[in-house]
């Protein structure tokens, strides 16, 4: 809730969930500059309802109507997994996330974590919050040294709003085609 995001050290909410079955985990930080109190029915509680009529009122971001600054942090990621290559090598994912905001066109992209099946970045970018239904979009690719593209490792979305209702921070399982794919991005 708001009253909780207020109340943690620095206005920052770090959490660490389970995901799935696998053993998979995902580890999420989010912290909230400037934002006032949300006014609902409840008066200090952010509702599924009240993120819901924020995404109905989306607007573009301006520093005039802008609520404060959302800071989104990447942390960390697990679940990868090697493939097998030629002559039973295992290539392991040179693991980078592209981070998109609301409707932005700006594409925030983490560094590449080389040879990891848990990348770790622990890297920050500050986004203007304009409602609670803005998106965020998170995509993960391996990084392949000389092709043309990178493979796509799945993309997982959530609104500002859900996000404020989990603490403000949460691991989103990444999807591919629409089915789950058992990674994690915190």
């Amino acid at each position: 809730t708001y009253d909780d995001l207020v109340k943690a050290k620095e206005s920052i909410v770090t959490e660490n969930r389970k995901i799935g079955d696998g053993g998979a985990s995902f580890t999420f930080r989010a912290s909230i500059q400037g934002v006032e109190q949300p006014s609902d029915a409840e008066g200090s509680t952010l509702t599924d309802d009240s993120a819901d009529k924020a995404k109905a009122t989306s607007s573009s971001v301006t520093s005039g109507n802008a609520l404060g600054t959302v800071r989104l942090t990447a942390c960390k990621g697990w679940g990868f997994v090697s493939e097998k290559r030629r002559l039973h090598r295992k290539d392991i994912p040179d693991v980078y996330c592209n981070i998109t905001f609301g409707s932005s066109p700006n594409i925030w992209r983490t560094s590449t974590i080389k040879n990891s099946l848990t990348p770790e970045w622990n890297e920050s970018s500050d986004y203007l919050l304009s409602n609670h239904g803005q998106m965020i979009t998170i995509t993960a690719f391996d990084e392949d040294k000389g092709a043309d593209n990178d493979d796509e490792l799945g993309a997982a979305r959530i609104t500002v709003g859900k996000l404020l209702l989990e603490g403000g921070s949460t691991d989103v399982e990444l999807l591919q085609a629409g089915k789950p794919t058992g990674i994690y991005v915190s």
